[in-house]
């Protein structure tokens, strides 16, 4: 599968507004001085566009001499902590331990900088990753402090041969477990597990040094930077490995709704957008285009499927002739989780069920 990315054009890597999360987050901390230092360290670095957030702009931070509870805030906002946490993440009582573990966090991260071996990298992993680990911010799980980890080795990396610590989230995850598939499985289920709440990495920090360290062994004639660059959000990973787990035999969740036989695909011409309009939706929900086509809306249960998983609109949202999905702990997380802006729109396969409506999103338009 890498050598099929490889071959595509490279395009530019795509920025994110993380402007809205500064503002959000100075409501759920009370207006946090670490946050407000943030912010204001962030308005006044050069290049910098809040707007459009890059992982390139990302590492410039990184490298500079902000402080490092600025640093370790901007990954968060870059990656968008999912809505459901937020509070909790950005919370006073959580700003205060990130506060509290900066001088530790900075200590660590130097050793690891310029000491990156195996056994410093597990150690600090485990300090991240316990639940009283030294560097421990609470709801903060793997797939976002390792982002902490690549960006801060990234920033400081002389040698483009040196090791690489990558982010163990879905994408990244998802990625390499369609390449080891392609390679001949070797450690793949050593590393992996694949279970209802989707794929994982089996026995950290040993599975995550292994994830590591196979990452970049296979990165040949490319920087691991850069290859993370082409894998992150690339439909082609998220095709494949739809392939491989969810038609291959290994259905990741899966609703009584979409266990019904012969469902029945129609038009093909239906799409969703994430809604741009005014009001407290805006970013949240999503829009169906061409909604003529999926009418009549004469069903109870309608679901928003993406590789694999199905996420239920919210019951009653669907009457009559209404053209948006909602849901607070569904569509919105969908949404959310992976970065989706205002305007992004979906091609999908508009599917008829006995007991539901099914739209499974195939591709970005």
């Amino acid at each position: 599968m890498f050598e099929v990315i490889l071959n595509q054009p490279l395009q530019p890597a795509g920025g994110y507004n993380i402007d809205n999360q500064i503002n959000r987050t100075l409501n759920a901390s009370g207006g946090h001085g670490i946050v407000l230092l943030a912010q204001n360290e962030l308005n006044q670095f050069p290049g910098i566009d809040l707007l459009h957030f890059t992982r390139d702009m990302l590492r410039a931070v990184w490298a500079s001499n902000c402080q490092i509870t600025t640093k370790y805030l901007a990954t968060l906002w870059w990656g968008a902590v999912n809505f459901r946490l937020f509070n909790r993440v950005f919370s006073s009582q959580n700003m205060d331990r990130l506060q509290a573990i900066s001088g530790d966090l900075e200590f660590w991260l130097d050793t690891l900088n310029f000491n990156l071996n195996r056994e410093t990298l597990a150690e600090v992993y485990q300090h991240m990753n316990l639940p009283f680990g030294i560097l421990k911010l609470p709801y903060v799980g793997s797939a976002f402090f390792t982002k902490v980890l690549q960006f801060s080795v990234a920033a400081h990396q002389q040698n483009r041969q040196a090791l690489l610590p990558i982010i163990a989230d879905r994408w990244m995850m998802m990625a390499l477990y369609c390449e080891m598939t392609d390679a001949g499985f070797g450690l793949r289920d050593d590393i992996f597990s694949i279970g209802t709440n989707g794929i994982a990495l089996q026995n950290p920090p040993e599975s995550y040094i292994m994830y590591v360290e196979w990452y970049n062994n296979r990165c040949q004639n490319i920087s691991p930077w850069e290859m993370e660059g082409r894998l992150f959000r690339n439909p082609v990973v998220a095709d494949y490995y739809n392939q491989l787990v969810v038609n291959g035999g290994q259905q990741l969740q899966q609703t009584p709704a979409m266990a019904t036989v012969n469902p029945v695909v129609q038009d093909p011409n239906v799409s969703l957008k994430v809604y741009d309009g005014e009001g407290k939706n805006y970013g949240k929900t999503f829009q169906i285009m061409n909604n003529y086509l999926t009418l009549p809306h004469n069903t109870t249960h309608v679901y928003v499927e993406y590789l694999g998983q199905s996420y239920e609109a919210t019951i009653g949202a669907y009457r009559g002739n209404g053209n948006t999905l909602r849901g607070k702990t569904t569509i919105k997380e969908l949404i959310s989780r992976n970065h989706w802006q205002p305007e992004d729109t979906f091609s999908c396969e508009f599917i008829v069920l006995p007991e539901a409506h099914v739209y499974r999103i195939l591709e970005r338009q």
